[in-house]
Order: C-alpha cells, then sequence, then structure tokens
C-alpha cells in the first residue's frame, strides 16, 4: 500500500501590482512571453522563481497598457493556477505607478509592504 502525502495549500494573493509604461507595452508584442518574464524580473530585481502576471488594462479607448501583478508565491515546479482577484471591475490590491527612472528593487518593495500588514 502506498502511502501518498497532501500538502497544505496556501492560497495564492497578490502583493500588489505595478503599472508600466505603455512602451513596455509594445515591446511585449515583438518577444516570447518567457523572454519577456525575463527580462522583467532581471531589469526590476524580481527573484527568478517568484510567479508573477501580466494583466492587460484599457486605461483609455485607445490606449492599452499593462499591470504586472507580483504574488506572494514561490514557484517550486509548475506555474500554478491562480486568479487575478477583482472587486466590482477593479483590482483588489493596490496598484503602484512607479518612476522607472529610479533604481527598482521590487524584493525590497515586497518586504516594506509585508512589514505595513
Amino acid at each position: 500500500m502506498t502511502v501518498i502525502k497532501f500538502d497544505d495549500v496556501k492560497p495564492i494573493k497578490p502583493v500588489f501590482g505595478i503599472k508600466v509604461p505603455s512602451v513596455v507595452y509594445k515591446i511585449l508584442a515583438h518577444v516570447s512571453e518567457n523572454k519577456f518574464d525575463e527580462c522583467l524580473k532581471q531589469a526590476l530585481c524580481i527573484r527568478k522563481n517568484r510567479l508573477i502576471h501580466v494583466e492587460f488594462v484599457d486605461l483609455q479607448p485607445n490606449q492599452k497598457s499593462m499591470i504586472i501583478v507580483i504574488f506572494d508565491h514561490i514557484v517550486k515546479g509548475g506555474k500554478p493556477k491562480f486568479d487575478v482577484p477583482t472587486k466590482d471591475g477593479f483590482f483588489d490590491f493596490p496598484v503602484y505607478d512607479l518612476n522607472f527612472n529610479l533604481e527598482v528593487d521590487i524584493e525590497k518593495l515586497i518586504l516594506v509592504s509585508q512589514k505595513k500588514k
């Protein structure tokens, strides 16, 4: 008889989102999603195995942009199933508009945001 062990799975929750400049949205059209994730994580100092998701949004009728959703989950195998929570059509987590002209370190922002809670 085989013993099956089930791990407790805590829900995957977003820590926050980051509004990305529209020029980055245009670049995404020319690279693969995996390459984009890799470059994005390196540029923004995000751990390689941290779960992120790119959510496409309409800011105005003819202006597309995207929000990078940063999750509290560290991927250990394949990409897990998750939902981006919304409430009445709005994101149910903070979304920041960062100054990309300065050095951005997302892992430090995660630590700061978790200390506030």
